[in-house]
């Protein structure tokens, strides 16, 4: 299963990436704790143009084979995926989160 956009956007955005929709409150949510953090990240939004509805959705069918994820927003780092809000929420709480920065060589505060 592939889908050129899809692949050229990770391929792309390689430090953090977060991939959200309109009108969706968790999507709102992760872009402000990577804003609280002061950590920079870029996003797309996904929109569900009419082409990608009369073709049964390719952009989200791949996005969502690929990842397992259920629901936006879609969040990426270096490439991989991570998870939605929830998770990446609880990588921060837990400390997984500077870890997998750290990879990368982000650094942030953990005193905000």
């Amino acid at each position: 299963m592939e889908n050129s956009q899809y692949s050229k956007l990770l391929e792309e955005n390689k430090k953090i990436f977060i991939i959200s929709k309109e009108d969706c409150p968790l999507c709102e949510q992760l872009k402000l704790l990577f804003e609280t953090i002061e950590v920079e990240f870029d996003t797309y939004k996904y929109e569900e143009t009419e082409d990608e509805i009369n073709n049964g959705h390719p952009f989200k069918t791949v996005m969502k084979h690929h990842t397992g994820g259920k629901m936006f927003p879609f969040c990426y780092i270096n490439g991989e995926y991570v998870g939605g809000y929830q998770q990446v929420h609880q990588n921060l709480m837990t400390g997984k989160l500077k870890e997998q920065l750290n990879k990368i060589n982000i650094d942030f505060e953990e005193d905000f």
